[in-house]
């Protein structure tokens, strides 16, 4: 092996190494381990329904009565606070995972976040949010490219409004329409 297959294989290990899809199983494995209901929500939510993402963070969405345990019992195990954020890292070695922890009942871009019981289906030992969460999120903050791509990658149709909240059916419908 020479010199340059060598730094390739390097590389092709630390981009690895910085990928959250690697470090989503140590990730939720502690959060199960310690009781914690969640559901995976954001970029790696929108790979698991079909939309190819790129993203450089976790987003998880956690119950407001398990949430005092990420805290607890995961600061200084693997995880630390973000400097003037209440959201946190998920440390290996030197590498830091942004880890964005949304609580049950906050209010994020007009949606009020449920409990991630409610809007998860379980893949691979894993909690990902249900397709019509991801809709309804990405319809309340306007997202409308990501939106558009989600409809197109899982042949979504004017039937599909009826399995989301009422308020946002009618802008769903539109942007389905124009797309």
């Amino acid at each position: 092996m020479d010199k340059k297959e060598l730094e390739q294989i390097v590389q092709g290990v630390l981009e690895k190494l910085r990928s959250p899809e690697y470090h989503l199983p140590a990730i939720t494995w502690d959060l199960e381990e310690i009781g914690v209901e969640y559901c995976v929500v954001g970029g790696l939510a929108l790979r698991f329904h079909n939309l190819l993402r790129a993203t450089d963070k976790v987003e998880i969405l956690v119950s407001r009565a398990t949430y005092a345990k990420i805290p607890d019992q995961l600061i200084g195990c693997g995880y630390e606070k973000r400097p003037g954020s209440q959201h946190l890292y998920y440390v290996m070695t030197s590498l830091a995972i942004p880890l964005n922890v949304y609580v049950e009942g906050e209010d994020v871009g007009g949606l009020r976040l449920p409990n991630p019981k409610e809007v998860c289906v379980r893949f691979l030992g894993r909690n990902y949010c249900t397709l019509e969460f991801l809709v309804e999120w990405l319809v309340r903050a306007g997202d409308r490219s990501n939106l558009a791509e989600l409809i197109t990658e899982n042949d979504l149709t004017e039937e599909f409004a009826h399995r989301l909240d009422p308020d946002v059916r009618s802008r769903y419908i539109e942007i389905l329409k124009d797309d």
